[in-house]
């Protein structure tokens, strides 16, 4: 039998490199949102410290143009009004040609049904 020596100490820790900023902020921006785990999301695909800085006043630009095409949205939408009904029997806006327990409820029908 050979001899074998066990020993209790551990080997020198190696660190790794750091990955290019551009990896880094490739895996940030196109990696991340498919992480499924939230807490993994910064562990795995951190935002690197160096785009930060720059990023917060581009953020703060791309909110506030968000939020300009968002107000001019609502604005569009509150302008758009539902079109007035339109009667089918008389083709006229403002009422509806509704029948309710056998009875037209527009005037000039009701008239017209009941001369029948």
């Amino acid at each position: 039998m050979k001899n074998v020596t066990h020993t209790t100490s551990l080997p020198d820790v190696i660190e790794p490199p750091a990955f290019p900023l551009a990896r880094r902020k490739y895996l940030a921006e196109k990696i991340k949102p498919y992480v499924m785990d939230e807490a993994a999301k910064d562990i795995l695909c951190p935002v690197p410290s160096e785009l930060v800085c720059e990023d917060v006043t581009d953020a703060v630009e791309s909110v506030s143009n968000k939020c300009q095409a968002n107000e001019e949205a609502a604005e569009e939408v509150m302008e758009a009004k539902r079109k007035a009904p339109v009667c089918g029997y008389c083709k006229e806006t403002g009422h509806r040609n509704q029948i309710r327990r056998g009875t037209p409820l527009y005037p000039k029908r009701k008239a017209d049904f009941e001369d029948m």
